[in-house]
């Protein structure tokens, strides 16, 4: 017996894309704010020899988010969230020394949110009956007259 998938391949292909563009997004934060000489905390000091491991942190959400929903669908939707709380925690940082960088990154936070929220309405219910299908109305239960 085959065993259901917990989040759809559908969902998988979507989430992962969007959490590339999440990426893609923290790139352009990064050489934007430092083009306009106020970078995020993390994209400031990249010469100095701490420098890459502080650019690597906010890159580690949307890898881990992406690695879940591909190896441990069933744990995806909780290590999205803790990827979207790392995402904000990193953004409020931010916040007092270059607020409109932080507000852009609460942007990305909120976008990677709501891909967060759709996984987790994608999930099956456990009170779905086990073929699949959804929960019996009271009229086809006692077998009354349609």
């Amino acid at each position: 017996m085959m065993m259901r998938d917990p989040v759809g391949t559908t969902l998988r292909i979507v989430a992962t894309v969007s959490w590339v563009f999440v990426g893609a997004c923290l790139i352009v934060i990064a050489v934007s704010g430092r083009t306009i000489g106020k970078p995020a905390w993390w994209a400031a000091d990249a010469d100095l020899p701490w420098g890459p491991i502080f650019i690597a942190v906010p890159f580690v959400a949307p890898v881990a988010a992406m690695i879940a929903l591909w190896r441990a669908a069933r744990v995806a939707p909780i290590v999205q969230l803790i990827s979207v709380a790392l995402l904000t925690a990193i953004a409020v940082i931010d916040i007092r020394a270059t607020p409109a960088v932080a507000a852009t990154q609460l942007i990305v936070a909120g976008c990677a949110a709501l891909v967060t929220f759709a996984s987790l309405a994608a999930r099956p219910s456990r009170y779905r009956g086990r073929a699949g299908g959804v929960i019996p109305s009271p009229s086809t239960e006692t077998g009354a007259a349609q």
